[in-house]
């Protein structure tokens, strides 16, 4: 039978202190982002959605791939360098 390692002490293994979320350099302008007009467009689009009547959604063809094909944009949209304008 293979040994196993005897477990890690907390004296041993250096603590380190929880990260904290930072904001990104720039972020005042993230609204020119196309990913975060992309994600915005998307967020109003379920809000919408779920208000509507039953029948309506039921209507309305391909709903499942449109909000893919969504999500696919806003990673398209971050992947790809966008301009820089003064």
């Amino acid at each position: 039978m293979a040994e196993t390692p005897p477990p890690s002490s907390p004296s041993t293994t250096p603590s380190r202190p929880p990260r904290r979320a930072r904001l990104i350099p720039g972020w005042t302008g993230a609204w020119r982002l196309w990913s975060v007009r992309l994600s915005t467009l998307g967020a109003g689009v379920m809000a919408a959605w779920s208000s509507l009547p039953i029948e309506l959604r039921q209507a309305l063809p391909y709903a499942d791939r449109i909000a893919a094909g969504l999500f696919v944009a806003v990673t398209v949209a971050r992947l790809v360098a966008q301009e820089e304008r003064a």
